[in-house]
């Protein structure tokens, strides 16, 4: 769950440790991505249990959409495999990485590709769940939340396109296998 030993001890204290397999893990990463590889050679792992995959070529080749991909790439994943996975489908990785989130577990969530449909998700979101990769940037946010009593990302959307994010890029498919 990411969270430290001692923090889960304290919330629950008949909890469990059971010993990780990596090399099982690795295993079963392995198996997934070599379905990732078939939606997009070219896809981006941030881990074992996570890639991003850009779909706009496979949508545009085969006539399909993106929730489409996402639910064929998902019940593949669960042939390979036997596990279960998540998918974000968004106009971005950033944005695609808090859809995958949203219907979990084993489900999706698909976010058009439309400027005004981007902007009012984006603007309900916390700051951490946009600023999420880079800690200088989730701490800078924190600040400005702190000072300023921010409450939603709408309110530093200058922020994100200043920090270099573009919000209206390639579709993107997030995945996360659990």
């Amino acid at each position: 769950a990411a969270m430290p030993g001692f923090i889960g001890c304290k919330l629950c204290p008949d909890l469990v440790f059971v010993r990780p397999n990596f090399g099982r893990y690795t295993h079963y990463s392995g198996l997934a991505r070599k379905v990732f590889q078939r939606y997009d050679p070219n896809f981006f792992a941030t881990s074992l249990d996570e890639a991003y995959l850009d779909i706009t070529e496979v949508c545009s080749e085969r006539g399909i959409t993106g929730e489409e991909v996402a639910s064929e790439l998902r019940d593949a994943v669960h042939q390979e495999t036997g596990l279960t996975c998540s998918a974000g489908v968004a106009p971005n990785r950033m944005i695609a990485k808090v859809c995958s989130d949203i219907n979990k577990p084993n489900g999706q969530f698909i976010l058009p590709n439309d400027r005004d449909a981007v902007t009012t998700f984006v603007s309900t979101l916390p700051i951490r769940k946009v600023l999420y990769s880079k800690k200088v940037h989730v701490r800078y946010g924190s600040v400005l939340l702190a000072h300023y009593s921010f409450h939603i990302i709408f309110h530093i959307f200058t922020l994100v396109r200043h920090l270099g994010y573009d919000i209206f890029h390639c579709t993107v498919l997030h995945r996360f296998v659990i």
